[in-house]
């Protein structure tokens, strides 16, 4: 498991009812961060990858077409193409990355709360 799992101390057992259910709170908040986050990193890895072939993918087109000016039409026509499926993993790169942010802004609150009210 690449995350480790962080639980609060359980504290005495005369805490009050509030206090429980906040920490459980917490928890419940970090564990699906974890999850996101988990499930995120092969995912982000995996839209990279597929955004670097569709501008590797591009770019050689690219220098087909200044090459040989009869195939230049038909490289362009599939260029379009390439540029729309470089567009779309940029997109999922992108979303990927963004849910990742939101997983870790999510960390950085629960921790930031719990500093605030542990004072």
């Amino acid at each position: 498991m690449p995350f480790a799992v962080h639980h609060f101390p359980a504290g005495n057992d005369d805490n009050h009812p509030r206090d429980r259910d906040r920490d459980d709170r917490r928890r419940t908040q970090l564990d699906c961060a974890r999850v996101v986050l988990e499930r995120s990193s092969s995912l982000l890895l995996s839209s990279s990858d597929a955004f670097l072939v569709a501008r590797r993918r591009r770019r050689h087109q690219g220098l087909t077409a200044a090459s040989a000016s009869a195939a230049a039409a038909a490289a362009a026509a599939e260029g379009a193409d390439c540029s729309v499926a470089e567009s779309g993993a940029r997109e999922n790169r992108d979303t990927v990355f963004c849910q990742m942010r939101r997983a870790l802004d999510l960390v950085h609150f629960v921790a930031k709360e719990g500093v605030m009210v542990r004072k």
